[in-house]
């Protein structure tokens, strides 16, 4: 085990070789990436669908991606995974199966490492993911700081987007391009909820909470957005299509994939329909390990 960890180390955290407790700044490293990229993946809605301990990385990365997945609509406990019966690796467990996994590694390494500090490195993650998830989604809407009222702003957004059956990444887009006076109006977005009046609830939320920004500071706020809030998502069901024509020899819809992925956040207007939300026979596809 301490070969091991000395490899690791020295391969990809060279700078920890010379700390006085090096295993230990190891494991908060791990520890850390890991929070930083579940942050990630619950901003903005990728769902893994196999996370075993074998599919994560010190790195804090994941490889083996089999049946994952970015939320069409919405829902907090999608399973991307069709052999995930029980749910293990629905969207809103991935933090406390990250959490886990970690664990396991932390035993793994308990030879080198004592236990009451291995406790106090997990303890760090919850902390930082949820600190990391807070910018990201603070920049999703815009806002240039953190008030206490937020939480709520926060909440009422994922309940109304749940309830109301509305694409994650395609509302916070369309939010993204309006201006000031336009959030209570936006008719566009209002109809993406089975009932437009709840939606604009929220919008009148959002409206208030931003109320006091001036000119200049709503034009920061849309550019913010517009940076944080991509126009194009890999969605299971464009997989699907662009799969199903390069079987067949046509690789147009793999090769305009592959242009709107490579700059996400940009307008591509000859590829407008990839960015477009899914009909219903479209939403929520699930794939298995296999797939």
């Amino acid at each position: 085990m301490a070969k091991l960890a000395d490899h690791l180390i020295q391969r990809h955290f060279p700078d920890l070789g010379d700390t006085e407790r090096p295993y230990l700044a190891f494991f908060h490293q791990v520890v850390k990436r890991t929070a930083m990229t579940i942050a990630k993946w619950q901003a903005y809605g990728f769902c893994h669908g196999v996370m075993n301990t074998d599919n994560m990385s010190i790195l804090g990365l994941t490889f083996d991606y089999g049946p994952y997945a970015f939320l069409d609509d919405y829902q907090s406990g999608f399973i991307c995974n069709h052999s995930d019966h029980t749910g293990r690796y629905a969207f809103n467990k991935q933090p406390d199966i990250a959490l886990w996994n970690l664990s396991a590694l932390g035993y793994a390494l308990s030879p080198l490492i004592e236990a009451d500090e291995i406790n106090e490195a997990l303890s760090e993650f919850s902390t930082a993911m949820v600190r990391e998830y807070s910018r990201l989604m603070q920049a999703r809407l815009g806002l240039d700081t953190i008030q206490e009222s937020d939480s709520a702003l926060f909440d009422g957004l994922f309940e109304t987007m749940e309830n109301q059956h509305i694409d994650y990444n395609y509302f916070l887009r369309q939010l993204s391009l309006l201006e000031a006076d336009e959030f209570v109006s936006a008719c566009s977005l209002t109809r993406l909820g089975d009932n437009p009046e709840r939606v604009s609830e929220w919008l009148s939320d959002y409206q208030q909470r931003v109320a006091d920004y001036s000119e200049d500071e709503h034009q920061v706020r849309r550019q913010t957005m517009l940076m944080h809030n991509p126009k194009y998502t890999l969605r299971t069901y464009l997989a699907q299509q662009a799969i199903e024509d390069a079987e067949a020899g046509n690789m147009e819809k793999v090769e305009a994939l592959m242009e709107v992925l490579a700059s996400p956040f940009e307008e591509h207007p000859v590829h407008e329909s990839l960015s477009l939300p899914p009909g219903e026979e479209g939403k929520g596809m699930v794939l298995t390990c296999s797939s």
